[in-house]
């Protein structure tokens, strides 16, 4: 059985699955115009039939034999085998997986009353019209053995067309649903980011500093949100204005918290979606393209990864620039081209930019630049060349740190004024948040650490464990079997693969020299796992598809699907993603600390439904933001790291409502008010992906 009978069969499963779901969805309220009249079903489901059939007889007949069809198959292949041809069935291609994609997500995920006539009715035909053609004109190309071939204007292209892919699905992992919950740092960056717009209006650089994290990235994000979505009033003086008064004119403008945060977010998960799909690029020519291309989706579809960069946060980001300053340093060691250097040393600045953990990234590379080199000589070559490859490694990272600090220094507007004072802030809290840890209640494997310092040395591996998915996990283990057994990568780059992850481990070792650790702190390994991932399951492909051609194609699409499966499963809550080979959620609230605000905006938007929600007394952990940007009355901050005194536990038991969190009585916090309320029938639950994240409680009056 060969590979065009497999994709044959792929074309005919998604063309008579098309016509399922145009049978099964009701007429209303989607395409009730269409979808209500028997004959427009039937003009319908008779080509969406005929094309699944014409797969079908494509894949096991092959080219007819004689008559019109054989004809018209040749006229086809030598049409299609034109250069001009070529490139513009690939420009078509891409804009109609492009309309495809935007059109099933939106239909899919946007509510009736808010689609509008467009996506409502014409896109979805859009989408399942550029499929066919698609899936047909690929077909054609395929069975007559002229696309992706090296005398092609694809093949030249596939680089190119695979990065956009990639960024596809990047970009629909990320792009939708951004006003759905905030998490609890985010107002705080909102607020940063504000005062970074207003120092930059004024032209007083020095506060464009505004945190040692320092977290610049983001507040240029929200910048740019604000420019593009939601501008502020055009004539405004920013003289004397202070962020909280920006954001009260932007609320008279009309555009509300979560609206100004979206339009940051924006941007937030684009600038992710492009350095994928640079990680992709580079990884090409780093594994090849198969591997790179296996990894970068198994990476763009990755829940955790996808659940942090999409959010006006800083780990997601850092993850997303280190792993691309690390794939482009490895491909610069492996072809010596000066560009990768330089979007290597580059990716490094915009991640020092990001959060301060990204100068790990100089001993890092550093270690793996002398180990690859080490590896390429041997020991023979160590004794001849070895200081030359010293001297040459040396050159080659002082123009990395030229072009890294080239980047961050002209980002940063801080840097223009003060830069040692700028560079003593971000090193100085670097080495506090390391040596001081998180100074609050922590809940890891099944007990409460009071003081926050989590010592357990394989903390980083265990949450990858649980955040990881089953499909990235095999493909690991074949990476790691083909490393310590070369033959097995066949034509895959074994010195790469071993590059990826050995600097993933040193990363995960300079982690680990600090207390303060967090799930999410372990990020910037998942992009090099994710590649590495991608290789072993691009080899385990190939060893199947020697066998049978059939099995490696189906055991890819089927993997694949999983992956997509598990991250469209707990969407837009990708964070409440737990690897069900672990246990998943239920088994993970025995062991991880859950939740970092997702759930609280279904409990805010719960009481703002009451008639009247501004004469409410609400009390809610992670109030600012998480609840606040939903509730639409007054609230207060429930703290939980000191416990109340006996006069304010009072006050609190006086509310009309109290909101308590997961993560509340995983730590047991505030535990006078849970033993209070442990007799009490919430009103209200909030249940994501199978388990209670938050309880509306009702108080007597």
């Amino acid at each position: 059985m060969t590979v065009f009978r497999g994709y044959g069969l792929l074309g005919a499963l998604g063309t008579l699955a098309a016509a399922a779901w145009l049978l099964a969805i009701p007429g209303d309220p989607k395409n009730a115009w269409l979808l209500g009249y028997s004959r427009a079903r039937l003009a319908l489901l008779l080509p969406l039939i005929g094309i699944a059939a014409a797969f079908l007889a494509g894949s096991f007949l092959g080219r007819p034999s004689r008559g019109s069809a054989r004809r018209f198959y040749d006229w086809a292949a030598k049409f299609l085998s034109r250069p001009r041809i070529q490139g513009a069935l690939l420009a078509l291609a891409i804009l109609g997986a492009i309309l495809s994609l935007y059109a099933i997500i939106a239909f899919l995920t946007l509510p009736g009353d808010a689609r509008s006539p467009v996506i409502g009715r014409l896109l979805p035909l859009i989408a399942w019209g550029a499929w066919f053609s698609i899936q047909t004109v690929l077909f054609i190309g395929l069975r007559a053995g002229i696309l992706f071939q090296e005398h092609t204007v694809l093949f030249a292209w596939r680089n190119l067309f695979g990065a956009l892919i990639v960024f596809g699905a990047a970009w629909f992992a990320r792009g939708f649903s951004l006003g759905q919950f905030v998490t609890i740092d985010e107002p705080t960056w909102m607020r940063r980011g504000s005062t970074f717009t207003i120092a930059l209006r004024n032209a007083d650089f020095s506060r464009t500093l505004q945190s040692g994290h320092p977290g610049v990235t983001l507040m240029w994000a929200k910048l740019a949100g604000l420019t593009v979505f939601t501008p502020p009033p055009a004539d405004l003086d920013y003289g004397g204005l202070s962020a909280n008064r920006l954001d009260f004119l932007l609320l008279k403008e009309g555009h509300s918290r979560i609206e100004v945060l979206s339009g940051a977010r924006f941007f937030i998960a684009l600038a992710n979606a492009a350095a994928i799909a640079l990680i992709f690029l580079f990884a090409s020519r780093l594994i090849g393209f198969g591997p790179a291309l296996a990894g970068a989706l198994l990476l763009a579809m990755d829940p955790f990864h996808a659940a942090l960069t999409r959010l006006l946060a800083m780990d997601g980001t850092l993850a997303s620039f280190m792993g691309l300053s690390v794939v482009a340093f490895c491909s610069f060691l492996g072809s010596g081209r000066k560009l990768d250097l330089a979007v290597s040393g580059g990716a490094a600045g915009l991640a020092w930019l990001t959060k301060s953990p990204g100068f790990i990234l100089i001993p890092t590379l550093a270690v793996t630049g002398v180990a690859w080199r080490a590896a390429g000589l041997g020991r023979a070559g160590l004794r001849a060349r070895g200081l030359r490859e010293t001297f040459s490694l040396a050159g080659a990272m002082l123009l990395w740190v030229a072009a890294a600090t080239l980047v961050f220094s002209a980002l940063f507007p801080a840097m223009w004024v003060a830069p040692l004072d700028t560079l003593e802030k971000i090193f100085a809290t670097a080495l506090g948040y390391a040596s001081i840890g998180h100074q609050g209640l922590v809940f890891w494997n099944g007990r409460v650490i009071p003081d926050g310092q989590i010592t357990d040395f394989f903390y980083y591996p265990a949450t990858f464990l649980w955040r990881a998915t089953p499909v990235v996990l095999a493909g690991l283990l074949a990476a790691a079997a083909g490393v310590l057994r070369p033959a097995w990568l066949g034509n895959i780059n074994r010195r790469a693969v071993s590059g990826l992850l050995g600097s993933a481990i040193l990363i995960f070792l300079m982690m680990n020299l600090g207390t303060k650790r967090f799930d999410r702190y372990f990020l910037p390994v998942y992009p090099l796992l994710d590649l590495a991932a991608g290789a072993g399951l691009a080899w385990m492909a190939a060893a199947l598809f020697r066998r049978s051609r059939f099995a490696g194609v189906g055991a890819l699409f089927a993997l694949f699907a999983l992956q997509a499966g598990l991250l469209i499963g707990v969407h837009p809550y990708y964070l409440s993603y737990y690897n069900p080979l672990m246990g998943g959620p239920d088994r993970a609230l025995e062991v991880m600390m859950i939740g970092w605000g997702e759930g609280l905006d279904q409990a805010g938007r719960y009481l703002s439904a009451k008639t009247e929600p501004q004469g409410l007394g609400v009390i809610s952990w992670y109030n600012q933001g998480p609840f606040s940007y939903f509730y639409e009355g007054d609230s207060e901050h429930l703290s939980i790291n000191t416990p109340p005194s006996p006069e304010r536990l009072a006050e609190i038991l006086e509310m009309d409502y109290i909101v308590i969190y997961i993560h509340q009585w995983q730590r047991n916090a505030p535990a006078d008010l849970l033993a209070a309320l442990s007799g009490r029938e919430p009103e209200h639950t909030v249940w994501i992906d199978g388990l209670e994240y938050a309880r509306v409680y009702r108080m007597d009056p």
